[in-house]
């Protein structure tokens, strides 16, 4: 009886280690998974960075090209409102 008592409480412990065994299995698929989908978003991340950086790079000689454009009109108009000025002068002398 002791014996037959002690083959059951084995069967059983065998039972229970299966099914944590299996359990424990089903848990590492699941963390495989989310893993696997962690680096996949990761990896969309980092392309997406790379494109931007890619994009911030040509970018920056166009905003130079700009300021300069700017910079340039700025004195053009400087220029012409002294031409102006002058133009008034010399009107103002003839009248």
């Amino acid at each position: 009886a002791r014996l037959e008592a002690e083959n059951t409480r084995m069967k059983l412990v065998e039972g229970k280690n299966a099914s944590l065994e299996a359990e424990v299995a089903s848990l590492r698929r699941e963390v495989n998974l989310r893993n696997g989908a962690a680096k996949v978003q990761l990896e969309a991340k980092h392309e997406a960075l790379k494109d931007a950086k890619e994009a911030y790079g040509e970018l920056v000689p166009t905003l130079e090209k700009l300021n300069s454009a700017e910079a340039e009109s700025a004195r053009l108009r400087e220029e012409i409102n002294r031409s102006e000025g002058r133009v008034k002068i010399k009107q103002e002398r003839i009248v």
